[in-house]
């Protein structure tokens, strides 16, 4: 089957290199597109589940030469409102609810030391890489 094309616009504020998984969530973004603009109704919701669009997408990844762990992925694909995600990939990729307490028990904050991690260079990959490996 010929796969269709895609012209993809992406816009965006997060800033570059804040390590808040832009990446990965592009990642997955394309790969849900790419499976949606090729696949009928019924074909897309019986190809692969989450869990399994959240494998290719580190793999993905991984092909460019970004060790991920898959962290980031796997929580872009298989999120839940109101829930955390355990996360194993031992003896394979599984992602488990975790109920959070009510939004008027805690504050949640993301914050920015507006220090870059920088995957877009050499140094910047072969760190994370190795990070990753001695995970």
């Amino acid at each position: 089957k010929q796969l269709r094309s895609l012209n993809i616009l992406v816009s965006g504020n997060v800033p570059k290199g804040s390590g808040l998984s832009s990446s990965s969530a592009f990642v997955c973004g394309a790969a849900v597109s790419l499976l949606y603009s090729n696949l009928s109704s019924s074909e897309f919701s019986q190809a692969l589940n989450a869990t399994q669009v959240a494998a290719v997408c580190i793999a993905c990844e991984r092909e460019v030469g970004v060790m991920s762990g898959g962290m980031d992925q796997t929580a872009c694909m298989t999120a839940t409102r109101g829930y955390a995600k355990h996360i194993t990939f031992v003896p394979a990729l599984r992602a488990t609810d975790v109920r959070l307490p009510p939004p008027s028990r805690v504050v949640w904050m993301v914050a920015n030391c507006l220090l870059e991690h920088a995957l877009q260079n050499e140094n910047g990959t072969r760190n994370y890489n190795t990070r990753v490996v001695e995970c």
